[in-house]
């Protein structure tokens, strides 16, 4: 039986077992390198670069809220993809997919055409992301945690390699840089072709039976905290750039200094995190982040193009994302025995939704008042949340 993860924990002060990068994980986090660069290579540019194929801004909002949408009802399908195909060939086919969807971008000229490469990609990632997470956590029993806040530090490190990637892959035209991006992402598969499957992954039947005893009231208030963490998160990452075109014509380079900040930024934080993982609760971890959010989007909805008040918001949100994001896969690994994990991780995707809510309800914020309504009202679901999470995490104490 798992712990409660909402308890708080007797002799706080563990002893950390040291990560051990073997063959398999070192060839996972390399696929997922690949993925994260590519994502964080088009993060400055894609908003913007759908406005100037004549989309108004809560059709831009939409479109990238789509993808997250599709992302989280086709992962409740990787677990059937993953028994009938098997995990490698399932990691192929999603790869393919989400890689191919870039280069269609430059092809697309209508809302709708976009909308339907939008909808591909997000089954590409649906089917992928949780798998590489069950992979993961296979390979790396009694550590999952840190090996879940390295694979964050990767992201951060594309956070920081990719938007100068895009800046001067762009140099050329933004088409240009969709398809380098498409065929690198898709170069991924060589990688994956080469990886092994471990023995313990062998031993693991997943489970395909969706019911009351695969998804208890755990399972769902984690979900309902994903979408929430999801949602804000997505704010800074899919709609700032929009934000910032209305106080600058460079948006697209100011956006890329703050995501390199930010992952810098959030790289130095995660190393004190997995220092802390063990010495600090959950729900502290939960109660900090959201706070962390909550002053960021103040910050940033008086700024008003200040550059000074967005680095402060960026720093203060850093704070939470470092915190949060990690936490939202740890916690699936200390509730969920191994033979569900796969299930687990793909109804976790629901989560998601954050990332579809976010950016079309911003999206409309922004078109129908401006960036500070749209900042007060996300700053205020920060603290709304976090009030609903820790009441219904509280009703499950034992």
């Amino acid at each position: 039986m798992k712990d409660n993860i909402f308890q708080k924990k007797k002799g706080n002060h563990t002893q950390m077992k040291p990560l051990n990068i073997n063959k398999i994980t070192l060839k996972l986090f390399m696929i997922i390198s690949i993925t994260a660069l590519c994502t964080y290579t088009v993060f400055p540019f894609l908003a913007i670069y759908f406005t100037k194929k004549g989309l108004s801004l809560s059709q831009v909002g939409l479109l990238l809220g789509t993808t997250a949408f599709a992302t989280a009802f086709f992962g409740i399908s990787s677990t059937f993809f993953e028994k009938f195909l098997g995990i490698k060939k399932t990691l192929f086919l999603g790869i393919i997919i989400t890689g191919t969807g870039y280069i269609l971008y430059t092809v697309a000229s209508n809302f709708f055409a976009l909308l339907t490469i939008a909808i591909l990609q997000g089954f590409g990632q649906g089917i992928t992301n949780p798998l590489l997470k069950k992979y993961i956590a296979v390979n790396n029993q009694g550590t999952e945690s840190q090996a879940f806040r390295y694979r964050y530090i990767i992201f951060c490190i594309a956070g920081i390699v990719g938007p100068i990637l895009g800046n001067i892959l762009s140099l050329f035209t933004v088409e240009f840089m969709l398809k380098m991006v498409g065929a690198i992402y898709i170069s991924g598969i060589f990688i994956l072709k080469s990886t092994e499957t471990s023995q313990e992954e062998k031993k693991i039947v997943p489970k395909l039976v969706i019911n009351s005893n695969t998804i208890n009231f755990k399972i769902i208030i984690l979900i309902i905290l994903g979408a929430i963490v999801f949602l804000e998160f997505s704010i800074f990452e899919n709609i700032t750039p929009l934000a910032l075109q209305l106080f600058s014509d460079n948006a697209e380079v100011i956006f890329s200094i703050l995501l390199i900040i930010n992952s810098a930024l959030a790289i130095v934080l995660q190393s004190f995190f997995i220092f802390l993982n063990e010495n600090i609760t959950l729900r502290t971890q939960i109660i900090i982040g959201n706070l962390s959010f909550f002053v960021a989007f103040l910050i940033f909805a008086i700024s008003k193009g200040n550059i000074l008040l967005i680095l402060l918001a960026t720093i203060a949100f850093t704070l939470g994302e470092a915190l949060l994001i990690p936490l939202l896969d740890i916690m699936i690994v200390k509730i969920v025995d191994k033979d569900k994990l796969s299930t687990i991780y793909a109804i976790a995707e629901l989560k998601q939704l954050g990332f579809f809510i976010g950016p079309a309800m911003a999206g409309i914020l922004l078109q129908k008042f401006n960036a500070t309504i749209m900042y007060l009202s996300i700053a205020l679901i920060c603290i709304v949340g976090m009030v609903i999470f820790l009441q219904l995490a509280k009703k499950n104490k034992p």
